[in-house]
């Protein structure tokens, strides 16, 4: 199977797995970090949308009475309005207006998923080697992710979708160009050119020379 432009995993080995410890271990003390002190300013405001969405108000139009009203009813004391997302957004956060809180870990964990997978997704557009692992690196260490874990934005979760359409969109090209591993299009595979009229295959090529012992063409005149 090519896995270089397959999201499946291939085997890990040494350097390999010492990429990813570090990369593990740095998002895994991030979720704790932010769960344990409860950093996040944007989570609680996406959870407040979607309490608003659902009861049938005008989020966009709220004022500060408004927040610090769902802010009261969901039990967030750090929060910085106001709600300038789309609506897809606050869909997300509704399965947590139930635990809005708690709801934080869950939402952390989901976003350092998104960000650990960017990275690996991403790497499927080099080979593997150091290459790749400088990809790895290079992208799991961006400051942004950190910074979007501490405040609980969404942008892990776009940026992860942005990179798995980039490698998608790069395997379709290469296979219609019918590179390394690529399928030729329908009809095409073990097809010839045909040759143009008059006998000659291709442009350039002089036609072939008579063959040795071909009668001479006939004298004008006597008998």
């Amino acid at each position: 199977m090519n896995h270089r432009n397959s999201f499946l995993p291939a085997p890990l080995k040494g350097a390999d797995l010492a990429v990813w410890g570090l990369l593990l271990g740095t998002c895994l003390a991030a979720v704790v970090f932010v769960g344990r002190g409860q950093t996040a300013v944007d989570y609680p405001v996406y959870v407040m949308a979607a309490y608003g969405f659902l009861r049938g108000e005008n989020v966009y139009a709220w004022g500060e009475g408004d927040y610090r009203r769902a802010a009261a009813d969901l039990g967030f004391t750090r929060y910085a309005p106001p709600y300038r997302y789309p609506p897809l957004t606050a869909l997300l956060a509704v399965p947590f207006v139930g635990l809005p809180a708690a709801g934080l870990w869950v939402w952390s964990a989901l976003q350092g998923g998104a960000w650990l997978l960017t990275p690996w997704i991403l790497g499927r557009l080099a080979p593997a080697g150091a290459r790749r692992r400088l990809i790895w690196l290079g992208v799991g260490l961006l400051v942004p992710f950190f910074v979007s874990l501490y405040a609980g934005q969404v942008n892990p979760l776009a940026t992860v979708t942005a990179a798995a359409a980039v490698v998608r969109l790069a395997g379709g090209r290469a296979a219609g160009r019918g590179g390394e591993g690529g399928p030729r299009p329908a009809g095409l595979a073990g097809a010839r050119p045909r040759p143009p009229p008059g006998g000659q295959e291709t442009r350039g090529q002089s036609p072939p020379p008579p063959s040795r012992g071909a009668p001479a063409p006939p004298r004008g005149g006597g008998g």
